[in-house]
């Protein structure tokens, strides 16, 4: 069974995300802390997949990921965001590794969510 980490400020979306990725068959452990998720990742080496929030009141989704880089992990991670404009932050994220395609717009829909899941498991 494949495991996703959730790191998402709005209880409403992890919910929905958690529900379906379930029955889809993923183990799905969830958080709305930055700081949780980046701890999680450290103690549990078995994440095969993160998808994450860009916009989060305690530490930003691009803190986030320069923390797991300098962390030496590596994760396939789908990015989540409102904002329309992500040419802010295009750059950094294909230093790190990451494209536009990974990035999702919300609201997303839940069958392009599990198409990017599947792309980044090879599944």
């Amino acid at each position: 069974m494949k495991r996703i980490l959730v790191l998402e400020d709005e209880p409403e979306i992890i919910d929905v995300i958690d529900r379906f990725l379930s029955g889809e068959g993923f183990e799905v452990t969830a958080t709305s802390r930055g700081s949780d998720a980046l701890g999680i990742i450290r103690t549990r080496t078995d994440m095969d997949l993160m998808i994450m929030d860009m916009k989060m009141p305690e530490m930003r989704g691009m803190e986030v990921l320069r923390k797991l880089r300098d962390m030496g992990r590596t994760i396939p991670v789908i990015i989540m965001t409102g904002s329309v404009d992500t040419s802010k932050y295009v750059d950094e994220l294909n230093e790190m590794g990451y494209s536009e395609e990974d990035v999702l717009f919300k609201p997303a829909d839940l069958y392009r969510i599990l198409e990017l899941v599947n792309k980044k498991l090879g599944t």
